[in-house]
């Protein structure tokens, strides 16, 4: 966050740095899996695992995404959140891209098609593209991490408390969510194959 001093503290802020106008930069982490490096710029090499980044997955052409796509193995969604892959896909927006893409998180990236690994490559695009500017605003609000997850299709979605909640937005079938080293995965098992 970047906010006034007396701006209400987010649960789990875990570092402030007070600016001479006054303002913050605070770090909230609500799983309390986060690190926080300070170096200066010509330093960002010392910063475990920097070096190591892929590519941002919106600079990502669909070429080098084929290309990059090839050295990885195992369950697509495992793919997508190695930051060695792409940059900047964690496990909320690799559900909605494996959803927007029809693709089942479990498959395997050996079992894909090549219109499958480009259709993988525009779900990218088409969900962050759509995605980026509804939590900026929603950033820029103040809102709880929590709240800014109003817009996901899948993600958190399955578990409804009546037979109505918790259905995909295609096809009404029920979303599944399991939740395997605590990390929660939704799909739909209907559309996505």
């Amino acid at each position: 966050q970047y906010v006034r001093p007396a701006e209400k503290k987010l649960a789990k802020t875990c570092f402030i740095i007070t600016f001479e106008d006054g303002w913050q930069l605070r770090y909230s982490d609500r799983l309390l899996m986060g690190k926080v490096y300070v170096v200066p710029i010509d330093g960002l090499a010392s910063v475990p695992m920097f070096a190591e980044l892929g590519p941002e997955a919106l600079d990502v052409s669909e070429d080098e995404f084929r290309a990059r796509i090839k050295q990885y193995r195992g369950a697509i969604k495992n793919v997508l959140t190695n930051h060695k892959f792409i940059a900047g896909i964690g496990n909320a927006y690799s559900d909605e891209i494996l959803f927007e893409a029809g693709i089942a998180p479990f498959r395997k990236r050996t079992e894909m098609s090549d219109d499958d690994v480009g259709a993988l490559h525009t779900a990218i695009h088409k969900t962050m593209d759509r995605s980026i500017p509804i939590v900026t605003a929603k950033f820029a609000e103040g809102l709880d991490y929590t709240e800014w997850r109003d817009h996901l299709k899948v993600h958190r979605k399955g578990g409804g408390k009546n037979k109505d909640e918790g259905r995909c937005p295609r096809c009404g079938t029920h979303i599944t969510e399991i939740s395997p080293n605590q990390r929660v995965t939704s799909w739909c098992r209907t559309c996505q194959k």
